[in-house]
């Protein structure tokens, strides 16, 4: 059996499957880290308006929370979809990304 394939047939028909596989991942790879790089790269020149103890982590939180809530979007059966769907999604992360920079961090203590 063919370490992509669960059946025997398919992977005797596909004998390259694992070296595709391997290659799209790599390439998901490099566009998610391109991706979190452009964001990144778009939110610095507000970074001095963060109000989070660690501007630079903050930003790279919202850039995370931002790319995971796209990919979810993506594979959802229930997609935002559409123009106009899309685009209020887009204002909601946004909103929210908005929301949490600007919001200062909890103080904590030692323990928590």
């Amino acid at each position: 059996m063919h370490c992509c394939s669960p059946s025997p047939t398919a992977a005797a028909s596909s004998p390259n499957c694992c070296a595709r596989g391997t290659k799209s991942l790599d390439r998901g790879a490099r566009t998610i880290t391109e991706l979190h790089s452009l964001l990144l790269e778009a939110g610095s020149p507000g970074a001095d308006q963060i109000c989070r103890f660690q501007r630079k982590q903050a930003l790279d939180t919202v850039a995370r929370a931002i790319l995971g809530a796209c990919f979810q979007n993506s594979v959802r059966p229930d997609a935002a979809t559409g123009e106009a769907a899309g685009r209020r999604y887009a204002d909601e992360l946004g909103d929210m990304a908005i929301a949490y920079v600007l919001t200062p961090e909890r103080r904590r203590n030692a323990e928590t």
